[in-house]
């Protein structure tokens, strides 16, 4: 495959997901599902381009974001862990030992998580002390649904990567005659 090709596939998933991710911001209510959907873009480089590939086009749609998106939560989403997880999950994946592969996802996402409450808590100034309602820790109870969000998550991007390779990739393959 031409370096062109790449570069202009790259060029269409990135331009995708920051007009994708500039959405968050004019549609507020759309600003945790859209890291989600923008991550789930670069599926799609990471099988057709490879992983090089998309750690690239990661860097780049977060540089571009953080320049012109307003609404920085969903940026910070993206960049701590919705952009980079599909290429970390091919790397997880490609491991063979399931138990190890889930350990080093739950590790990755809690500690994505833990770092996004605390750049919120000390960019924006909050109290660690208003995080509590009738004596609930809020930040360990969202922790532990996100966990659980996070399974059903990553079971639906499997899904979503299965679809992708049986369906949409073979057209892709044939359409661009990739060697992949």
């Amino acid at each position: 495959m031409k370096n062109s090709f790449k570069v202009a596939f790259g060029g269409i998933i990135c331009a995708l997901s920051a007009t994708l991710m500039f959405c968050s911001s004019i549609l507020p209510f759309t600003q945790y599902a859209i890291p989600v959907f923008t991550g789930i873009a670069l599926v799609a480089v990471v099988i057709e381009l490879g992983k090089t590939w998309a750690w690239i086009a990661f860097a780049a749609v977060s540089l571009v974001c953080l320049l012109i998106v307003p609404n920085k939560e969903p940026v910070a989403l993206y960049i701590l862990f919705f952009g980079y997880y599909p290429i970390l999950k091919s790397l997880f994946e490609s491991s063979g030992n399931f138990i190890l592969e889930w350990l080093l996802k739950l590790v990755v996402f809690n500690a994505a998580m833990i770092a996004f409450f605390y750049a919120g808590l000390y960019l924006i100034g909050i109290k660690p002390e208003e995080y509590s309602l009738f004596g609930v820790n809020l930040p360990i109870v969202f922790l532990i649904a996100g966990n659980i969000l996070f399974v059903v998550y990553d079971i639906l991007l499997s899904r979503t990567i299965v679809i992708y390779i049986h369906k949409i990739h073979p057209y892709f393959k044939k359409m661009f005659k990739t060697d992949k």
